[in-house]
């Protein structure tokens, strides 16, 4: 009996913890009975409705006016409850990027919208919005531009609910889907979208959708072109999006990491989990953003841009994105051809703990959305390897597509490192034409200067060379197939891949950007690829110590600089390499930093890497200082070294 009473206590505490209170609702009866009006606009009608046989209309005429923003306004008090959602009917009719309506709320400081739309959507369709437990107020307010002029908006059945309790309402993953449709695979991404909706968010996970649609290529879903953000939600339609309409941003640029951050940044304050994964959906191809159309990731075809991985865009993006969520994305993917590429998991791998990419090509369906949503429904509390499998798992189109554990990746880079160091040292040792019949043999992707790393190894370790660079071979298959990749599907053409695809054109003259990356900076797998080569072939070298006499110069007397925020330049005694750029001459500033491509004398030291100037910089001080005011910059150039010291120079406010 005490057993029975038990059970029935907690479903009781079970109900309490998460109770619902309605807050208001209005089927727009009494109309304006509770609401605070602004301007000459919403106006009680009866011409159409909901349920009632009354709705909200934002003018008193059969069409609205140029030039209008009015609201309709209710205070509300959500103190003591944890989540709140705003519910109403809509009838739509209005200029589409030009004439909108809002849902905004108040927080006590200013108004922020939390769904806007425009266009045309002459059916009653029910919208539910998030609104924070901070908002005082609630309006709607309706918009119009100095052109064009329709129907309007009418508003019906207006419920505001919360819920109360000591439940957390953090959901245990947010999937962001990031998907620029507005270039060619518009129409994919319009099936995808519908594979979503098959399962549909839950109450254990968030799917927020920011897509960017084109113009000429899908006239379905009332054709709009400019970029939205959904929350979605379950629906059987296949081809018909019905899922929450959040904002209408308008035209974005999709090809900028800007746009990227912020999409995130939205997700993770309306849409908090414990787990987050990133789906960049679009074009791709690798590392790099070459000359022709697709290139690097995010193709926009409105603004002719895509966030690049060589000059930085792509660590930038993932930087903020970091700072934004607190912590690590648990998966990052990639919906897109190509991108799984060492060179971008070395990015990546301080970012994000797992990533879902292909070496090759994907076909414009890409992911099957609907099987791992699925078995994420059926098990919500899967790890983030587990969850990255099951999107392996579940398409079977694909050419190739892996899961990387990015946590091996530094550890993996290591053994790439002392693979290509062992490379070289073959090659030095007359193993050159070896080496080049095994990458030969290696499989190409579609852009053919990336391969499988895997597969290179394999026919370097089956190749007639050195036992050192054997051995470097076997040890990065065995740490590539035993700890990064986690899961690799390859259709038959593909069965030698393992998941990691890796910059080696078969000409020593690479790509200049490849310099840029960070992988080049860490390994000699750049210095291999150009045609590096370590003559002795792994053999002893023996160094000779001795000491050197500077002829140190005074700066003040020999170089120019005198006085404060000066900069004189120098040639250098020999061709030296910056991150994967030769200079032949450096610029001395006063403020304490070399210089190889400026004569800025700026002294506010920047974030590295910078496009502003000075860049290309090496700077040991970087203050403000005042040679004028005591102490001396020297330098010595001798044939094999070039020396710069800048001693008791004193800080120009002291």
């Amino acid at each position: 009996m005490r057993l029975r009473f038990l059970v029935v206590f907690v479903l009781f505490l079970g109900l309490v913890a998460f109770a619902q209170t309605t807050i208001f609702s209005d089927n727009m009866t009494n109309f304006p009975t509770g609401w605070t009006l602004s301007g000459t606009g919403w106006t009680k009608k009866s011409d159409k409705y909901y349920s009632s046989s009354y709705s909200a209309k934002c003018t008193p005429n059969s069409s609205y006016s140029n030039n209008m923003n009015v609201t309709m306004e209710k205070s509300v008090s959500l103190s003591g409850y944890t989540s709140a959602t705003l519910k109403f009917y809509i009838w739509q009719y209005t200029e589409s990027n030009y004439d909108y309506i809002y849902v905004e709320y108040y927080n006590g400081s200013s108004w922020t919208t939390a769904w806007s739309r425009s266009g045309s959507y002459q059916s009653w369709q029910q919208i539910s919005v998030n609104i924070p437990t901070s908002a005082t107020k609630i309006r709607f307010r309706f918009y119009s531009d100095g052109s064009v002029t329709y129907t309007g908006v009418y508003i019906d059945d207006v419920v505001l609910t919360a819920t109360s309790g000591g439940g957390s309402t953090t959901k245990k993953w947010t999937i962001m889907v990031y998907m620029n449709a507005d270039n060619n695979l518009e129409s994919d991404g319009i099936a995808d979208f519908n594979e979503m909706e098959a399962v549909g968010s839950t109450n254990d996970f968030n799917i927020v959708v920011q897509i960017d649609r084109a113009s000429g290529y899908d006239a379905t879903n009332g054709d709009w072109k400019t970029c939205r953000r959904y929350y979605v939600t379950q629906d059987a339609n296949t081809s018909t999006i019905s899922s929450q309409l959040i904002q209408d941003l308008g035209e974005v640029d999709m090809g900028s990491y800007s746009t990227l951050v912020s999409f995130v940044d939205w997700a993770k304050t309306n849409y908090p989990a414990d787990n987050y994964f990133l789906v960049c959906w679009d074009h791709g191809d690798g590392w790099y953003k070459g000359d022709e159309i697709i290139k690097s990731f995010s193709n926009d075809n409105s603004s002719g841009n895509a966030i690049d991985v060589s000059n930085g865009e792509f660590a930038n993006a993932l930087s903020q994105i970091k700072t934004k969520l607190g912590k690590n994305l648990a998966i990052l993917g990639f919906d897109a051809c190509l991108m799984g590429m060492w060179e971008v998991m070395y990015i990546a791998k301080d970012y994000a703990n797992v990533m879902v990419s292909s070496e090759e090509t994907e076909g414009a369906d890409g992911w099957y959305y609907t099987s791992f949503l699925n078995s994420l429904k059926s098990n919500p509390s899967m790890s983030a390897v587990d969850l990255a499998k099951a999107v392996v798992n579940g398409t079977s189109s694909q050419s190739t597509l892996d899961v990387i554990d990015l946590t091996t990746i530094s550890t993996l880079t290591t053994k790439i490192n002392t693979f290509a160091t062992e490379l070289m040292n073959a090659r030095g040792a007359g193993y050159s034409s070896t080496i080049s019949t095994a990458r030969s043999n290696t499989i190409e992707f579609y852009l053919t200067e990336h391969i499988d790393l895997y597969d290179f190894a394999n026919k370097i370790y089956n190749s007639s060379v050195p036992t050192a660079l054997k051995n470097a071979a076997n040890d990065l298959m065995s740490y590539i197939t035993g700890t990064t990749v986690k899961l690799y599907k390859n259709s038959s053409s593909y069965s030698v891949c393992r998941g990691i695809a890796i910059y080696h054109p078969t000409s020593t003259s690479i790509d200049s950007r490849y310099n840029n990356l960070p992988t080049s900076s860490a390994t000699q797998w750049d210095e291999y690829i150009k045609g590096g080569s370590s003559g002795g072939g792994g053999g002893t070298t023996t160094y000779t110590l001795s000491s050197t006499t500077y002829s140190w110069v005074s700066t003040s007397t020999a170089t120019g600089i005198t006085g404060d925020d000066q900069s004189k330049q120098f040639t250098l005694p020999f061709t030296f390499k910056f991150y994967g750029t030769n200079y032949t001459s450096v610029y001395v500033c006063s403020n304490g930093f070399l210089s190889f491509t400026s004569n800025s004398t700026a002294y506010s030291p920047a974030s590295i890497p910078n496009t502003a100037a000075p860049n290309a910089l090496i700077a040991p001080l970087w203050r403000d200082l005042n040679p004028s005011a005591g102490g001396t910059i020297t330098y010595y150039s001798g044939s094999d070294k070039f020396v710069v010291t800048w001693s008791g120079v004193k800080n120009y406010s002291n």
